[in-house]
């Protein structure tokens, strides 16, 4: 079970990485993407 779980939140956390990797890289997207909503 801990192995299992252990798996789980590096998924998880391999999957924030390359979220915010992916931000980074198109981050003039992403910013017009945001300036795009009334924050």
């Amino acid at each position: 079970m801990r192995n299992i779980q252990l798996n789980e939140y590096v998924f998880i956390f391999v999957l924030t990485l390359l979220s915010i990797k992916a931000n980074f890289e198109y981050l003039p997207a992403f910013r017009r993407t945001v300036m795009g909503w009334p924050l």
